[in-house]
């Protein structure tokens, strides 16, 4: 039997630390009253932190509007960054978190900001080891490790030094794993950090357990669970528990790893952590079936069975069996290795895959083991001749700063020149620009309001012409049914019926811009209510705070960018749902149309077409829009626009 020892990891550069509800309330109050637009992103930033852990839909929300609130400032963009990429740590979406994490840092690196990025550097260790990747962990928080060496940060030290501990654990390197744990320890009981303490404590008596120190395991477990009793930690208590009935069921004392597992069972349960619980009830069985219970433990077996992956279902199948062998049972102790055999034989080939990576693993990992080592050596050789040569430096610098005084001195007047000739070049420039946008805009607009008033004059005369004289058509055919043969009458009918639905259509469609005279809202609901009564998609439009109407101009336009969106949407999207929200701000207007499509790559559509047009309506009225969208997860399109 696998037992189920836990290693605990410090995902980032410091616990998540719960705010009072109050704490909350007042967050949310002073980002709805500010008007500072990089305030207002600092405290995005705060309540999407706080949310991270207890409702991600929330933090992802916040995390979005701290995207928007942090334009044209470089640190709070990387604390976005940062925090976007710990979002989707949450929701374990690795790639994602991997992605924005090393925007994050290389945001960092411009800023030459090295405490920020190996602070980060943190998390995204965090995710290597999610992946398996130890040996990217493991450089990763090396190079954390050697920056926060230089500023005594002690804390983000014994931080790093855990995680790489939990890496070498990982890739059975448990020598390594109990050495760097016990250099995290010892920092943090210095530092007495309890919540630290309380996830280093269990990973260095596991370590222990796995080179045989077994007594040695048990006093670090023990002085875990005091310490989690004393401080009420419930979460840190299952898994310790978990641990100590490993410990004791290796150990063959049945009866006190019944109690540890019992006891970690009620706790998940109370807590509703059901998170490897299966791994309880299935060594919980296996206590029973030592003790001859063979029906507890198939009991037990069964609850293990619902959430198990498919390597811990065979073996549940083979414990099975041989309860049912060893009650007599044995038809069903056949059906168990019936069913043993089938699962085997569906994963075997993925085994063996997994076999090679590991032996690739091991070689790659001793590999870049050798290569750490060896940057190490050269690390130490380099600061050994920049001490010796300190002095040397000096005297260059101040020779440097000297020459280029006097160069200074010589090229000042020159370059007063130049920059005076460059600024008169750029502001004609600038006027130049703007003449010919400006010109540009009346022709846009010229061209716009012909438009609205040649589809206005054709729907009237659509609806009002041609559309009468279709019913009047219809009312004729209605009056001649004694007449006319019935089969010819029916199909009349039908023509009519269809002629006059596609004039209506079409007025619909061309009229759209004199439903904008009655506001952007009601022209939005009706385009939605025609498309939605096709029973092809729904459309749900939300108005948030919508007070004051646009110019209507503006509205036209923003009318014409939901069209085209929608139009999108339905070519190309494959969705069944839409929605499109109106919120009305201080100081602008904002549209989201988001739907549950197959999303694609922005920067890929971008470049089309529509976009460019919807692009340059957008910069016409001086908005801005941001598109959120991966293959299979949607798309949300962000417009805002100045009232």
């Amino acid at each position: 039997m696998t037992h189920s020892f836990f290693f605990f990891m410090l995902f980032f550069s410091k616990l998540l630390v719960a705010q009072t509800g109050k704490e909350v309330d007042s967050l949310h109050r002073v980002l709805m009253e500010s008007t500072d637009r990089h305030y207002q992103a600092s405290i995005a930033i705060k309540l999407a932190s706080h949310y991270l852990t207890k409702d991600l839909t929330k933090a992802g929300y916040y995390v979005y509007l701290a995207r928007g609130f942090s334009e044209g400032s470089d640190s709070l963009t990387i604390l976005v960054l940062d925090q976007k990429g710990k979002y989707h740590f949450y929701k374990n979406e690795l790639d994602s978190a991997l992605v924005f994490f090393n925007m994050a840092i290389d945001k960092a690196n411009n800023r030459q900001d090295v405490h920020l990025s190996s602070t980060i550097g943190l998390g995204l260790g965090a995710v290597l080891l999610r992946q398996e990747k130890y040996e990217e962990a493991i450089q990763t928080l090396i190079s954390s490790v050697l920056f926060f060496e230089t500023t005594k940060d002690k804390v983000s030290v014994a931080k790093c030094y855990n995680n790489i501990a939990t890496a070498h654990a990982r890739m059975g390197d448990y020598e390594q794993a109990i050495k760097f744990s016990q250099d995290a320890m010892r920092i943090f009981r210095e530092k007495e950090l309890i919540p630290f303490l309380l996830l280093s404590l269990p990973n260095l008596a596991t370590y222990h357990v796995q080179i045989g120190d077994s007594t040695k395991a048990l006093s670090l477990f023990q002085e875990a669970e005091e310490l989690a009793l004393e401080h009420s930690d419930k979460r840190s208590l299952a898994l310790i528990y978990n641990n100590l009935g490993d410990l004791f069921l290796s150990r063959k004392k049945i009866e006190r790893a019944k109690s540890y597992f019992v006891k970690c069972i009620d706790i998940k349960q109370e807590l509703n952590q059901l998170k490897g619980i299966e791994n309880n009830y299935y060594n919980l069985g296996f206590c029973f079936a030592l003790e001859g219970n063979h029906h507890r433990a198939l009991e037990l077996y069964e609850k293990a069975m619902h959430s198990s992956n498919m390597s811990t279902q065979v073996q549940i199948y083979d414990k099975m069996q041989e309860s049912y062998k060893a009650l007599g049972d044995f038809n069903k102790a056949l059906q168990q290795a019936q069913k043993s055999i089938a699962l085997r034989d569906s994963i075997k080939s993925s085994v063996d895959v997994n076999a090679f990576a590991e032996i690739s693993a091991k070689y790659e990992s001793t590999k870049k083991q050798n290569e750490i080592l060896s940057l190490e050596a050269e690390k130490r050789k380099l600061e050994a001749i920049r001490s010796r040569n300190s002095s040397l430096q000096i005297g260059l610098l101040c020779l440097v700063l000297a020459l280029s005084f006097l160069t200074y001195l010589i090229i000042k007047n020159q370059k007063r020149k130049q920059i005076i000739t460059r600024q008169e070049h750029d502001l004609e420039r600038q006027q130049m620009l703007q003449k010919l946008k400006n010109q540009e805009n009346e022709t846009i607009d010229l061209v716009i309001n012909g438009q609205n008033e040649e589809r206005n004059r054709i729907a009237a005369d659509l609806h009002d012409s041609l559309g009468s004289k279709m019913a009047t058509l219809k009312l004729y055919i209605d009056h001649l049914a004694s007449d006319v043969d019935p089969q010819s009458l029916n199909q009349a009918k039908d023509l009519a019926g269809l002629a006059y639905q596609e004039v209506r259509n079409i007025s619909h469609e061309l009229g759209s811009g004199v439903l904008a005279d009655q506001g952007l809202l009601p022209a939005i609901r009706n385009m939605a209510t025609f498309i939605t009564s096709t029973n092809q998609i729904n459309i749900e439009v939300i108005d948030v705070d919508l007070k004051e109407r646009l110019k209507n101009a503006e509205e036209i336009e923003m009318l014409r960018i939901a069209q085209e969106l929608v139009t999108n949407i339905i070519k190309h999207a494959n969705a069944k749902n839409v929605v499109i929200q109106l919120t009305q701000h201080e100081d602008y207007l904002n549209m989201m149309i988001e739907d549950d499509g197959i999303g694609f790559e922005p920067e890929a559509a971008e470049s089309g077409l529509g976009f460019q047009n919807i692009e340059r309506r957008i910069e016409k009225i001086g908005g801005n829009y941001s598109i959120d969208s991966s293959p299979g997860r949607g798309t949300t399109v962000m417009i805002n626009v100045p009232v």
